[in-house]
């Protein structure tokens, strides 16, 4: 099956369809960037970008993707008013098209790709990050770890033993110069197109988390923190208060079923 993954802008919009049932450079079915001139009519940009990922969508029978959205909580910012323009251009396609979609944060998008948790893989992290993790990815070097081995253990106690995962098995190096000419064409991803990488394969395990096709335990623990994280207060005030901050919790707002649901997909009316 494949899933889209998006990283919008109108300069340089990147994209990602990723076949979760392939393996190696075969599950980047296509990727790519869509670009607009500066110069062009305000709407015109706004129109190329939506175009190009209906045709996209049509072409790969897309029902099921992940975007990237604008930081929230940042106003006054006329480029932030013109992501969240075309963040509602890319919504109108999901809807129209009968496309599920999940909606990532930036920093979720981030921590998704550091696997382990943004308080294990620590430090600064950059568009070059991005496309390292999404370089051992396509070549299949990383052995991912599991959330269920941290499961039942206390937050103090699952940071510590994640904490040790990392560092036994830390994120592989890729010496792009040592792969033959044809790898290396196929290792040169851009900043935008390994956030797309990322969000095609997030779409893909959130949609199998979402489907019972694999539980929490078999979650990256980026994966639990962003997908299903929930937590349940045994002391203080808010003792036997669970809170729900997990994505899986909040359709309508962070996911949407525009390929499933009746009451979401105008094509059901």
């Amino acid at each position: 099956m494949y899933y889209l993954g998006l990283d919008p802008s109108l300069t340089s919009y990147g994209w990602c369809v990723y076949d979760i049932d392939a393996t190696g450079f075969d599950k980047v079915v296509e990727r790519g960037r869509w670009k607009t001139d500066a110069k062009m009519a305000e709407p015109a940009r706004y129109m190329h970008q939506r175009d190009h990922l209906r045709a996209v969508v049509k072409k790969y029978n897309i029902t099921r993707a992940a975007m990237e959205t604008p930081p929230q909580g940042q106003t006054g910012a006329w480029s932030q008013e013109k992501l969240y323009a075309l963040y509602i251009y890319n919504l109108e396609v999901m809807y129209t098209e009968g496309v599920d979609i999940l909606l990532l944060a930036p920093s979720q998008l981030t921590l998704l790709a550091r696997v382990w948790g943004s308080g294990i893989v620590k430090g600064d992290w950059f568009k070059s990050d991005m496309v390292r993790t999404a370089r051992f990815d396509m070549l299949d070097l990383y052995n991912y770890p599991r959330h269920g081995d941290f499961f039942d253990l206390s937050p103090t106690k699952k940071d510590r033993k994640r904490n040790e995962g990392y560092t036994s098995v830390p994120f592989p190096f890729v010496d792009v110069s040592s792969y033959e000419k044809d790898i290396r064409k196929k290792l040169k991803i851009q900043g935008d197109e390994a956030d797309a990488y990322h969000a095609a394969r997030a779409a893909a395990r959130f949609w199998a988390f979402l489907d019972g096709q694999i539980d929490e335990d078999d979650l990256t623990p980026s994966e639990w923190d962003v997908f299903a994280q929930e937590y349940t207060f045994t002391r203080g005030k808010k003792a036997g208060t669970t809170e729900q901050s997990g994505i899986r919790f909040k359709e309508g707002k962070r996911y949407f079923r525009f390929a499933t649901s009746p009451v979401n997909n105008p094509s059901h009316d």
